[in-house]
C-alpha cells in the first residue's frame, strides 16, 4: 500500500468517527437494509448524519434521582427538529405543569424563550455546529447525553459497547445495545457510567427505547442513584423543513457562517462570491505609485 492510499485510509477513518466533522447535509442517502447486529451505533450515525434533516421525539421518565439537576424527577418531552449543522428548533415539555421551554438556532446564537406568560427571549452564545452536537448527544447518550453536554457542560464521548444481541421489546422485534456512558474529557480520562441498554428497530436502525440504571456522586460520599426510562417516537428523515421553523420574533439574521458549505471547494466558491460587508471607496484600491502597490491613497 502506498503512502497516500494509506493517508486516504485514514482521513476517511476519521472522517466518519468524528461526528463533528460530518454534520452537514448531504444529496441524501439510500434506504438502509434491513440491521444485522455488527456496528449498530455506527449504522445509526451514519444514517442520521446522511439525513437533509431529521425530526424525533423523546420521552424521558426519571423514576429515581430527583437530586439530579436538569433531570427532574418525572416526565419531560422533548420535540426535536435538525436541519444541518446550523438550524436547530427544540421544545421541552415538563409534565405536571412544570416549566417548559422553545429554543431556536441558526448558528452560534440559541435563542430560548419559557411557557410563561411574559417571558422574553434569551440569547445565549454556544458555539458554530449545533446540530451535529444535537445528533451525536442522541446517538452516545440520549437525553441523558445531551442534558450533561448542554446543560452541565461536561464532555460527552463516544461509548463502549458491552453487548449487542437480539431480543423482543414490547411486542416487537428489536436490537439491544448495552452501552456505557462516557461523561468528562479532562486530559483524555472519562468517567464511565453502566449500564445503559438502547434498542434499535431492526428495520430502520432508528432508536426505540434506552434505559439507564446509573450511579453518580457528589462528593467522597454522596452517592446518587439513577434510573430512567427514554422513549423515542415521532422519526421523520429527510423532509423538507421551511426556515419559519428555525425562527421566532426578535432573532438577529443568521450568522453568516452559518451557511457556509463544509465541503473545502464549495466552501471557496461560495467564500468568492459573497458580497463584501459594506461600499469599498474605489479611490483607496489605487495605489500611489504604480511601481509601488503595496502603498494605498489613505
Amino acid at each position: 500500500m502506498t503512502w497516500r492510499a494509506l493517508a486516504r485510509l485514514v482521513s476517511g477513518f476519521l472522517l466518519f468517527h468524528c461526528f463533528g466533522c460530518r454534520s452537514g447535509p448531504t444529496e441524501g442517502h439510500a434506504p438502509q437494509p434491513r440491521m444485522d447486529t455488527k456496528d449498530p451505533l455506527g449504522r445509526l450515525e451514519k444514517l442520521l448524519f446522511e439525513a437533509r434533516s431529521v425530526q424525533w421525539r423523546a420521552d424521558l421518565e426519571v423514576l429515581e434521582g430527583k437530586e439530579i439537576p436538569g433531570l427532574a424527577e418525572g416526565s419531560t418531552s422533548y420535540y426535536f427538529q435538525v436541519q444541518g449543522p446550523s438550524r436547530v428548533h427544540w421544545k421541552i415539555t415538563r409534565a405536571a405543569d412544570g416549566p417548559s421551554s422553545e429554543s431556536w438556532y441558526q448558528g452560534l446564537v440559541v435563542y430560548t424563550r419559557g411557557s410563561t406568560p411574559g417571558d422574553s427571549l434569551v440569547s445565549r452564545e454556544v458555539g458554530q455546529g449545533e446540530g451535529g452536537c444535537f445528533l451525536g448527544c442522541l446517538i452516545h447518550g440520549g437525553m441523558v447525553g445531551w442534558t450533561a453536554a448542554h446543560h452541565w457542560n461536561i464532555p460527552l464521548a463516544p461509548p463502549e459497547v458491552t453487548a449487542v444481541r437480539r431480543e423482543t421489546i414490547d411486542g416487537r422485534d428489536a436490537i439491544l445495545v448495552e452501552h456505557n456512558l462516557k461523561l468528562g474529557g479532562i486530559c483524555g480520562v472519562y468517567q464511565k457510567f453502566a449500564p445503559v441498554k438502547l434498542w434499535l428497530d431492526p428495520e430502520t436502525g432508528l432508536p426505540l427505547r434506552r434505559e439507564y440504571a446509573l450511579t453518580f456522586r457528589q462528593g467522597e460520599e454522596s452517592v446518587i442513584p439513577f434510573r430512567a426510562r427514554e422513549v423515542y417516537s415521532g422519526w421523520k428523515l429527510d423532509e423538507a423543513l421551511p426556515e419559519s421553523a428555525f425562527r421566532t420574533e426578535g432573532m438577529k439574521p443568521p450568522e453568516v457562517a452559518a451557511d457556509l458549505p463544509r465541503d473545502p471547494d464549495r466552501y471557496e466558491e461560495v467564500q468568492t462570491q459573497r458580497p463584501l460587508p459594506r461600499p469599498v471607496d474605489a479611490r483607496r484600491l489605487r495605489p500611489k505609485n504604480p511601481r509601488s502597490p503595496h502603498f494605498f491613497l489613505p
